[in-house]
């Protein structure tokens, strides 16, 4: 159950205690890394796609603000 986390600062919100347990993986790992290689490449493509896209105008014109 999520509950708010006001100790924690304003709006943050926090699992409860009783759902604090780790996640059982369901088999073992593949021994030639052909899974990990995959997660790799996605993980390398999100990554590349995200730095080259732009600065959206609006976030330029906060920043612009601030100084």
């Amino acid at each position: 159950m999520w509950r708010a986390a006001g100790d924690w600062g304003r709006g943050t919100l926090a699992l409860s205690d009783e759902k604090k347990t780790k996640r059982k993986t369901g088999g073992k790992p593949s021994s030639d890394g052909t899974a990990d290689r995959d997660v790799g490449h996605a993980l390398r493509s999100v990554y590349s796609k995200t730095v080259s896209e732009d600065v959206p105008s609006e976030l330029l014109d906060l920043l612009g603000k601030l100084s």
